[in-house]
């Protein structure tokens, strides 16, 4: 799948700082298996991943 933030821009974020955003989630339709289909996002900064989210893709019912 992809992923693109809602704005549009890039997410600044200082140094020990807490940033916050909404984002879209692409995943193709073959690999939704469920109305809550789990995901994990990582979190990249500087080429470095620093934490992994793990949340849930709401999609339509089968």
């Amino acid at each position: 799948g992809s992923i693109f933030m809602v704005s549009g821009e890039k997410l600044n974020v200082p140094n020990e700082g807490f940033g916050e955003s909404a984002f879209f989630v692409r995943i193709p339709k073959e690999q939704i298996l469920h109305q809550k289909t789990p995901i994990e996002i990582s979190v990249i900064a500087d080429g470095q991943e620093l934490e992994v989210v793990k949340t849930a893709f709401f999609g339509p019912e089968k």
